[in-house]
């Protein structure tokens, strides 16, 4: 029973912020530009021909476009929220920190991604519009 209330009590908290809306605009407290690389890693190839298992590290190259991130935060229903987008570079250069952010007046130009993690570790929590 201990055991069922820690996870809820985990869970429960994580959950109920799953819903919110997104807030639409903001102040811009961080712009943060990250230009094109390529990263090269091994990747464990297993080689298995019944008697016996190898395993063989191919390398894998994996290029990545530069990122125009700005970062906006609001205070809505008497909590603070942020919220981060991957704009494209005419978005990028137009605003500033401490600008405010309306994301309607921008939408005809092309909001690149949504995201809301961890800029640097965007792997698999981005939103393609």
């Amino acid at each position: 029973m201990k055991t069922v209330a820690f996870w809820l009590l985990v869970f429960i908290p994580l959950l109920a912020g799953c819903g919110k809306d997104p807030i639409t605009e903001g102040e811009i407290y961080e712009k943060i530009y990250e230009p094109a690389h390529t990263d090269t890693y091994l990747q464990p190839i297993m080689v298995c021909d019944g008697e016996t298992t190898s395993v063989t590290w191919l390398p894998m190259t994996e290029y990545d476009d530069e990122d125009f991130i700005i970062r906006f935060k609001a205070y809505v229903d008497g909590e603070h929220r942020t919220r981060t987008l991957f704009v494209n570079k005419q978005i990028y250069e137009r605003v500033s920190v401490g600008d405010w952010f309306v994301l309607a007046k921008f939408e005809d130009m092309g909001i690149v991604e949504e995201c809301d993690h961890n800029v640097k570790h965007r792997e698999q929590s981005c939103v393609k519009n």
